[in-house]
Formats: structure tokens, sequence, C-alpha cells
């Protein structure tokens, strides 16, 4: 990494990597590009939730990458190195910060050759990111409230495994547990008792949510788009977001109230 020019994003944020079928021909570079995306993932999946989505995304292409791949490998490594000089960019936790408190995402369809969507899952403790991961959806949704729901499905999910090892290590479980989301009809869909008929396909298999909302144990909390820590796990994001959100899950800093957020309170 000694000749990589230091990046501040770890994505092109127009690039689009396309799945190419076959096997790749270029036995070096893709023993080479391989080697770089598994040492990726190790972090990604450690200490920097803020390249989840793009490894994720990188990890697609093990079978055939092409130059394309491997050029868009290389600035996440670029962006690696931004991190290291800057020697800003470590998860810090707080005793004086707030208890458990979840956020998640969904990119509707965002797969260009099979259609389905991307969930990013996360979970802040103490002030940082305490768990997280950008995942491919398993089924194909028929719109971004119902990619949304998978995600939340996936969420809660999630909080009953981290609710038996914080209860295992004594520690305080919040009830109920907030979950930051940015759809609206995602959340309605949580609160109300009957479902419309363009939605009723979906009560069977996420009605759990709704039960954990009714039993108190979860709480929906609108998160406008612009302060959706999540984004960093669904998308790739521009210079100001992709800092702004970094330091948010790092514990670094607490995020800005925009004009639309100070309206709702």
């Amino acid at each position: 990494m000694t000749d990589v020019t230091p990046a501040r994003t770890p994505m092109d944020l127009k690039l689009k990597l396309r799945v190419v079928q076959g096997a790749c021909k270029d036995k070096h570079m893709h023993s080479s590009y391989r080697s770089k995306v598994g040492a990726l993932m190790y972090l990604a999946t450690t200490t920097m939730p803020q390249i989840a989505y793009v490894v994720k995304e990188l990890s697609r292409h093990l079978q055939h990458p092409t130059p394309l791949h491997m050029q868009a490998c290389d600035r996440v490594l670029a962006y690696v190195k931004y991190c290291l000089i800057t020697n800003q960019y470590k998860i810090t936790y707080s005793k004086d910060g707030s208890d458990l408190i979840a956020a998640c995402d969904a990119s509707w369809g965002d797969i260009y050759e099979t259609a389905k969507s991307t969930s990013g899952v996360m979970f802040m403790y103490k002030g940082a990111a305490l768990v997280w991961y950008s995942q491919t959806q398993r089924c194909v949704t028929h719109s971004s409230t119902e990619s949304e729901l998978v995600a939340l499905d996936a969420t809660v999910r999630e909080f009953e495994y981290l609710k038996k090892i914080m209860l295992e290590f004594k520690l305080k479980v919040p009830a109920p547990v907030t979950v930051l989301e940015d759809n609206k009809s995602c959340i309605r869909l949580t609160e109300k008792t009957t479902d419309h008929q363009r939605t009723k396909h979906i009560r069977i298999r996420y009605h759990y949510v709704r039960e954990l909302v009714k039993e108190g144990l979860v709480r929906m909390q609108h998160q406008h788009t612009d302060q959706q820590p999540a984004d960093l796990l669904t998308k790739q994001l521009g210079e100001y977001k992709q800092q702004l959100f970094t330091q948010y899950v790092l514990g670094m800093k607490r995020l800005p109230m925009t004009d639309r957020t100070k309206r709702q309170i």
C-alpha cells in the first residue's frame, strides 16, 4: 500500500459493478483479487463498518473479477490507507454513551443481475457500533417498503440474539430498544393491525416484528434519510455523508441536527 494514493471514500459514487459469467482466465489477477477481498473482509467485519457495503459488493465477483473490479478493490485499500494516515477512525466507546440502539436500511432492487435488495443492520452501544453487517436479501421484494421490512425483520432477530448475550454478561437491556428507520410506510405496517391488499403477502413472514412492537420490546423511530447511519451499509456515499456517518458509528461525533430534524422535536 506504500504506492497507493489515499482516497477519502471507499467507492466511487457512480460505480456499478456487474457480475461476469464464467471462469477468470487471468489466474494471477484472480488470486490477487481474492486475497485482497479476504483481507478487506476481515476489516469490514471487525473494526471498519464503513467499508462493509463495499466489501460485500466486491465479494460478489470472486469467481470472475475484471480489471474494473480490481480497480474498485484498490480504491478500498486507498481508503484504508487514508484512515491509517489520519489515525482518527477508531471505534471508541464511551461510559456516557447511550444504551443499545439499532438502525436498519435497505436498498431496493440494487442487485442488477437478480433484482434483489441489500439489507443493512447496525447496533450501537455506548456511543459506537457494536454489531453491523451488509448483505444481499435472499428473496426478491415487490416494493421498497417490503425490502425495508425484510431488513427490519433481520434487525429484530439480531436483537433477540444480542439480548441473550447481554443478559449472560448481566448488562442492562433497554426495553423497548429503539430502531431507527427512514421508511414511514414500513413503520406504519409495524403499528397497524390490518393489512392492505398490496401488503397481505408480507403479513405471514414479518408479523414477528409487529408482535415485538406490540409487546413493547421494540420501538420504531423515524429517522430522516439524511441522518440514517445504516446508509453506510446499503449504498456508496459521497465524501460528506461517508465522513459524517463514519464518525458517528465509530463514536467520534454525534449527528448534527438538520432543519428538518429540529422541526420534528
